[in-house]
């Protein structure tokens, strides 16, 4: 009380003195919050959920075995050829079984690993020709030989896309081997230069080196 407080002085005094004050009730807060959080008060902000979106499932193709693959496809053909086939079957019997042999022929190209059981098949055919050929008129003869002539070219077929691709092979083999024929020549002829370049420098060194001690 008896201290005698400048004016300038007594305004900085008041600041401090305000800033204390506020300081302190910020320290209470502060213990009143922790003394909340002893007693478990404090409440605790509920997130939100996102809604999580379906994926689509996608529809998987099922991977057909060799053998399914040859049988959809017969399915097919038989559907386009129709009415047709069963008109001519009610025509006469001998076309009928020269239709079953085509069918049974084309059955069998689309599987190239059963090679036996087609030679198979075409005994049984020849016989059956045989028999149809004495008791049937001419037209089961025509049928007959455009079924020869389908055959004929599907062989001719077969036989130039073997060709074509065995020459293929022979191509890339023949590259392959002028490749690495080229790639040595050319090694052996590096090491060559190598060599005589590495003899030539020591032949020179030791003639100088002969020259000096002299």
């Amino acid at each position: 009380s008896d201290v005698i407080v400048h004016a300038s002085n007594h305004n900085f005094l008041c600041r401090i003195y305000v800033l204390g004050v506020q300081y302190d009730r910020l320290e209470e807060k502060k213990t009143a919050r922790r003394k909340w959080i002893k007693k478990g008060k404090k409440k605790k902000k509920k997130k939100k959920k996102k809604k999580k979106k379906k994926k689509k499932k996608k529809k998987r193709r099922k991977r057909m075995k060799k053998k399914e693959v040859g049988r959809r496809r017969r399915r097919r053909k038989r559907r386009s050829r129709g009415r047709k086939g069963r008109r001519r079957r009610r025509r006469s019997s001998s076309s009928s079984s020269s239709s079953s042999s085509s069918s049974s022929s084309s059955s069998s190209s689309s599987n190239s690993s059963s090679r036996r059981r087609r030679r198979r098949r075409r005994r049984g055919r020849k016989r059956r020709r045989r028999r149809s050929s004495s008791s049937s008129s001419s037209s089961s003869s025509s049928s007959s030989s455009s079924s020869r002539r389908r055959r004929r070219r599907r062989r001719r077929r077969r036989r130039a896309k073997r060709r074509r691709a065995r020459r293929r092979k022979r191509k890339r083999r023949r590259r392959r081997r002028r490749r690495r024929r080229r790639r040595r020549r050319r090694r052996r002829r590096r090491r060559r230069r190598r060599r005589r370049r590495s003899r030539r420098r020591r032949r020179r060194r030791r003639s100088v080196r002969g020259d000096i001690d002299e």
